[in-house]
């Protein structure tokens, strides 16, 4: 049989996650859906500028309108490649009135409806995390506990209304 790891059950935990990558929300851009409109969002950390992305609104009314992503990405061998390239975008109309508007992933072949597209560390482009093959790492952490945690909480309704399998976990912690 195969060694440790080597089962299924340990494909979650190799795969990158969505909070280690860049987030590219639509909604930063909900406010200038004019074409011909540009910017540019910057990622800080600490208060210092990590990275920067500028766009340009294209199109010439809201349902035809495409969003033109400008960037550079450095490799871990210090070379710099520009990235350019178009994402479509796409709405749909609201029960109450008005319109949600989305991006459609720019992965080869995939054609998602996304709110937010993602850079992953190495990656190139910002598509959906489908294409990136991401998880959430609150999915990657272990749940072989959680049916007693579940459990427990059931059992601490009487004591502690509104207790959750989450509470009982942070107390039973090792």
């Amino acid at each position: 049989m195969g060694g440790y790891g080597s089962t299924r059950w340990n494909f979650h935990n190799k795969r990158l996650a969505v909070e280690d990558c860049r987030r590219l929300p639509f909604r930063l851009f909900k406010r200038y859906l004019q074409a011909g409109m540009t910017g540019q969002i910057t990622w800080s950390q600490n208060g210092e500028k990590v990275s920067s992305i500028g766009y340009q609104v294209n199109g010439w009314d809201e349902s035809a309108l495409s969003l033109s992503l400008i960037y550079t990405v450095t490799r871990a061998n210090k070379e710099k490649i520009d990235c350019n390239y178009q994402v479509r975008l796409t709405a749909t109309s609201l029960p109450w009135g008005g319109l949600r508007h989305w991006f459609i992933c720019p992965g080869l072949g995939c054609g998602r409806r996304v709110g937010v597209l993602y850079l992953a560390p190495g990656g190139l482009y910002f598509v959906c995390r489908h294409c990136n093959h991401l998880s959430y790492r609150s999915r990657q952490e272990g749940y072989s506990n959680r049916s007693f945690y579940i459990g427990m909480a059931k059992m601490m309704q009487d004591l502690r209304p509104g207790t959750t399998w989450r509470d009982v976990k942070e107390v039973w912690k090792d």
